[in-house]
């Protein structure tokens, strides 16, 4: 028996190893043969044995093997754990949008917190975001809206002001996602309010509600307001250092958009650009995006009546011949002023 045991505390010091290098296949192999011999495991070891695996597998992305690791202690009499665990399982559910079983678990990790902590609990308003979260992504706009005013309640009660305003621009985000563009103005402008007064006017959570408010007005064609927001969002990223040249990208992509729809074509070229140049801080692959960002360019040339325009078009154009896709509006755009090239293809 001595000899099993040292030999499962050396699997499981060699598997902790694997995991703090990041090498999450050798270390799911280690914690496996732990697995074969864990007759000699206390019940709690062998729960922590579980969620190391399926913490592993969650890694690699082999999402039936965590889902069967979580499932296995799931119904543990630790309600703590079995809280944790099933809120884990609602996350790995929503990854392989699995929406009926993801709030099934999410609603019973709400309960067995509840039954613990009690109604108004500080972590309740989190398990409920995760649940509107889940029916938001399932399309139950009723549900998920209903789920977000039951957090914001809770957030009230408790006189969490960051956390309140979050979630009101969450709450704003669903709306604007289901169309719903007056709530979605409503809530994201109660978010901006509550979000200064916690956090202060130059808070990168309240250019985050600059710019989905920003979103919100191009949605309604509010194009000029819609620039003033965007604007207002990128100088709160200048103050902070802001480094997520994804977002910085996408922020002048649609500057450029909304130039471009105000006929303001050389500030459109410009912002687009810029969107490129940030993209490419991060990315160098010629994708989908980078595609319709070339047709912006292309676009907003071609109004000018620049004869520039056939490089960036056919940019755009080879691309998305390359990842064979077919969109119609580089191909129309094409066929009016690159006809030739059209007839070779």
């Amino acid at each position: 028996m001595e000899s099993i045991v040292d030999d499962i505390s050396a699997l499981q010091k060699k598997a902790k190893e694997f995991t703090d290098s990041f090498d999450y296949e050798n270390a799911v192999k280690c914690y496996e043969q732990v697995l074969l011999n864990s007759k000699s495991l206390s019940e709690s070891d062998l729960i922590k044995l579980h969620c190391d695996i399926a913490e592993a597998y969650n890694e690699l992305e082999e999402y039936e093997q965590v889902i069967k690791h979580y499932k296995t202690i799931a119904s543990t009499t630790n309600i703590p754990l079995a809280s944790k665990i099933n809120c884990k399982l609602g996350q790995v559910y929503l990854k392989i949008k699995d929406y009926k079983n993801s709030i099934e678990s999410y609603m019973i990790a709400l309960e067995l917190t509840k039954k613990l902590l009690g109604e108004d609990h500080k972590s309740i308003p989190t398990l409920l975001t995760f649940l509107a979260m889940a029916h938001q992504e399932g399309e139950d706009l009723k549900s998920a809206v209903d789920v977000y005013k039951a957090a914001i309640s809770i957030y009230k009660k408790q006189g969490a002001s960051e956390e309140l305003g979050y979630e009101y621009y969450l709450l704003a985000k669903c709306y604007e996602e289901y169309g719903e563009t007056k709530e979605a103005k409503e809530n994201i402008k109660i978010a901006e309010e509550v979000l200064i007064k916690a956090k202060g006017q130059n808070s990168n959570m309240v250019a985050d509600c600059y710019g989905l408010l920003a979103i919100i007005l191009v949605n309604n064609k509010e194009y000029k307001e819609a620039l003033e927001y965007l604007t207002k969002t990128m100088d709160i990223w200048d103050i902070n250092g802001f480094d997520d040249y994804e977002k910085i990208a996408d922020t002048y992509v649609q500057k450029g958009f909304c130039n471009y729809k105000l006929e303001r074509y050389n500030l459109a070229i410009n912002n687009y650009k810029l969107g490129l140049e940030n993209r490419r801080k991060f990315s160098s692959i010629e994708d989908e995006w980078t595609a319709m960002l070339y047709y912006g360019i292309a676009k907003s040339y071609y109004k000018k009546k620049d004869e520039i325009v056939n490089e960036w078009l056919l940019k755009a154009y080879t691309i998305m011949s390359d990842l064979n896709i077919k969109e119609p509006r580089i191909t129309k755009l094409m066929k009016k002023i690159v006809p030739k090239q059209m007839n070779k293809v």
